[in-house]
């Protein structure tokens, strides 16, 4: 299934959802944080699954904004949480690191003669 159709095109949509549910929108959204935040590097987790069918919208708005603050204050090479392309499945990518940025090894450190 591609859920897709729920992803948060703008932030309207999340404020919109906030003044609809009321008191239930903070917990849900302070949980959908912490839920990411305490994801492990290379760990999955699957939305369809773990997700009730009527709280799939607003679980993927969430996690859309959650990504696209994340990604606006995170640092440069840390890991990142991403969706697949149907949205069923949020992943926590590795953090990366350029080799321009490992320690450049003189010609005294190199095997060659």
């Amino acid at each position: 299934m591609d859920l897709g159709q729920y992803r948060l095109n703008k932030t309207k949509e999340l404020a919109d959802l906030a003044e609809k549910l009321g008191d239930r929108f903070d917990p849900f959204f302070c949980a959908v944080y912490k839920l990411l935040d305490e994801l492990k590097e290379g760990e999955s987790f699957d939305v369809e699954a773990n997700v009730h069918p009527e709280n799939r919208e607003l679980f993927i708005k969430c996690a859309c904004f959650y990504i696209w603050d994340k990604n606006r204050t995170r640092e440069t090479f840390s890991a990142w949480v991403e969706f697949t392309n149907d949205y069923r499945y949020l992943r926590k990518m590795n953090s990366c690191y350029p080799t321009i940025f490992h320690k450049k090894r003189t010609p005294s450190q190199s095997n060659t003669t």
